[in-house]
């Protein structure tokens, strides 16, 4: 059976995109893992739709005091055959960039997922439940014999350089207020 419709040719191409095996080519350094660039879910999209006669049209649009994206997904055939896509979204906060980078940047990344969703391109890496979501074990408190050999080894600093190694080497340092004391009180003495 040709498919003849927007809703049929939409599941062609969903179908399509689902067969290609794509490797990610995006990595995310900060959180560790791999994910599909925007520059590929466009090459995915837009092979998929050329293949099956369909046509995407991407819009982020203010209104009601909120940003919102719409892809409208066309029948080339019958362009009044179409199917509407809709994700709100938020201007992105990228650090040292101007409003109309930022805009950018929240456009983007909004027609990338608005294209994921429609197209059903799923990312494993961007699935919270596919991850390890239970919360981490806090580590124990500093003990009071590791506290007596921080004040011992304090005594010995002589530079703040010295003290910034000190005050990095142990995690426990940071999660004790009495740690945290004792270093401020070093930093002062040092200034």
């Amino acid at each position: 059976m040709e498919a003849t419709n927007v809703y049929q040719k939409l599941s062609e191409a969903r179908k399509l995109i689902r067969e290609t095996k794509l490797k990610k080519e995006g990595y995310n350094s900060f959180s560790k893992y791999d994910y599909f660039t925007p520059s590929q879910i466009s090459s995915l999209v837009s092979d998929a739709c050329y293949k099956n006669g369909l046509l995407t049209k991407y819009d982020l649009v203010y209104e009601n005091e909120s940003y919102i994206g719409y892809l409208l997904v066309y029948n080339i055939e019958n362009p009044k055959d179409k199917m509407q896509f809709t994700m709100p979204t938020a201007i992105a906060d990228i650090k040292d960039t101007n409003l109309a980078q930022k805009k950018g940047g929240t456009s983007t990344y909004n027609e990338r997922y608005l294209k994921m969703s429609a197209f059903e391109i799923t990312d494993n890496a961007l699935d919270f439940d596919s991850q390890d979501n239970r919360k981490k074990t806090p580590e124990k408190p500093i003990t009071e014999k590791e506290m007596e050999v921080l004040k011992d080894k304090l005594i010995e600093v002589t530079s703040k350089e010295d003290l910034t190694e000190l005050w990095k080497s142990n995690p426990k340092y940071k999660l004790s207020k009495e740690a945290t004391k004792l270093f401020t009180e070093k930093g002062i003495e040092l200034q």
